[in-house]
């Protein structure tokens, strides 16, 4: 605030307000010299052995008369000694002494403690975490944790302390997470797996892993078996031609695939060896065996049966077949207009009819052409093609064949012809 006293005075506040003051209205006795201040009012000084504001108090203690820790205390005729145990500054580290009667208490700054402040509180600084409890050392300080928390400030989590690791396993706290250093009999997180690789199975340097409830070994190509302890005489493929190799307790095995034999099945099997086709047959191998190309007239797997090409209907309309070994013939049925002129007739002026078995075979021919030698005596042309009889009718329920004859030419013995060739040459083709 501005001052309100003039210049040369010094305002000086007072209970109910202020005073002007200087030199003139202040009075020092015993020869004292006032001098005035502007800031705080006047001020005697005093000369040797007074003192006081204003040099009214003879100073007695201006020798120092009491002894150490005591501070001496004029009166107004002599002194008094007051103890005072704070003067031999106790506290230390900026401590603040408090006397209290005879006695003191020293008022710590932060981080100091003890009876005089000698003691560095390391705890002061609250250096525990999660509610943990600091304790003063010589050099420093102690955390007692509380359940789930360890570290030197109760700062890490303590996974351990729920005993995660089974089977006497030993926790270890890791970042984030624990660690269990399990014995040699188990593995797993919290060693909770069985460690069947433990004992080392697999022999034969194959690597061993864990499964559910055993153990597997990997092995090298030339071992086989669970333990790695079986020769693997198969490994290198000795068996050719897709056949399988099967290994054995000291040697391999091949099981051929059809068509091949031998140790390593390189051997292609010739099922044709023997000549098992019949009748002129070619035979062809094949990976299953062989099979038989039959001439024509021939089935079967080896072609032995004569096939009856009548049953599969061979012959053209208007014509009857007739089976043989290795072949057939077909026999026309002449149609009835075509038998009107140089038939045969009996005495009866009849159609001449006459009854012979079914030509099968070569025997059947034969007999078929000794009928006719023997019941006709016809005069028939080698050079014609129309040399045989006319077939009349066939009698399929009885198997009987009624035929027709004519004649074309003069002076040939029917006996003469080779009539075999004849019936195979022209299938009996009828006119």
């Amino acid at each position: 605030s501005s001052n309100v006293c003039p210049n040369g005075t010094a305002c000086v506040n007072k209970q109910l307000g202020y005073e002007c003051q200087d030199c003139s209205l202040y009075s020092c006795y015993h020869h004292g010299t006032c001098i005035d201040s502007p800031t705080s009012g006047p001020k005697c000084i005093c000369p040797k052995d007074w003192t006081g504001d204003h040099c009214e108090q003879r100073d007695f203690c201006r020798f120092d008369p009491c002894g150490p820790l005591q501070l001496c205390k004029n009166t107004e005729h002599a002194y008094i000694c007051d103890y005072h145990p704070c003067l031999s500054s106790p506290c230390h580290n900026n401590g603040t002494c408090v006397e209290i009667r005879s006695d003191i208490r020293c008022d710590c700054p932060r981080g100091w403690m003890g009876e005089l402040c000698q003691v560095r509180d390391y705890c002061a600084s609250s250096p525990c975490d999660h509610n943990g409890t600091c304790v003063n050392l010589a050099d420093g300080f102690k955390c007692t944790c509380q359940p789930d928390w360890l570290g030197r400030t109760c700062s890490i989590f303590d996974y351990c302390y729920s005993k995660p690791c089974l089977n006497d396993g030993v926790c270890a706290n890791r970042p984030d997470t624990y660690q269990c250093l399990c014995h040699q009999q188990w593995m797993g997180k919290s060693c909770e797996l069985r460690n069947y690789c433990s004992e080392m199975p697999c022999e034969n340097r194959g690597i061993c892993t864990n499964t559910n409830s055993t153990y597997n070994c990997l092995c090298s190509n030339e071992w086989i078996s669970q333990n790695c302890s079986v020769y693997n005489y198969c490994f290198n493929n000795p068996c050719t031609n897709g056949a399988t190799c099967i290994n054995m307790q000291s040697d391999f095995n091949c099981t051929c695939p059809l068509g091949y034999t031998g140790r390593h099945c390189e051997i292609a099997i010739d099922y044709c060896a023997s000549s098992p086709c019949q009748n002129n047959g070619t035979c062809v191998n094949s990976p299953y065996g062989y099979f038989c190309t039959c001439a024509a007239g021939y089935v079967g797997h080896n072609c032995e049966r004569d096939l009856d090409e009548c049953k599969i209907d061979m012959c053209p309309a208007r014509s009857t077949c007739f089976n043989y070994e290795g072949g057939y013939t077909c026999i026309w049925t002449a149609q009835r207009a075509r038998m009107k002129r140089g038939l045969l007739k009996n005495k009866d002026n009849a159609l001449l009819k006459v009854t012979i078995p079914s030509i099968k075979n070569k025997e059947s021919s034969e007999k078929f052409l000794s009928l006719l030698q023997n019941m006709f005596d016809l005069k028939v042309c080698s050079r014609k093609s129309t040399i045989i009889p006319v077939l009349y009718d066939v009698n399929h329920t009885s198997g009987k064949i009624d035929f027709l004859f004519k004649a074309l030419c003069e002076n040939e013995d029917v006996s003469k012809l080779d009539f075999e060739k004849t019936l195979r040459s022209y299938d009996l083709m009828i006119t």
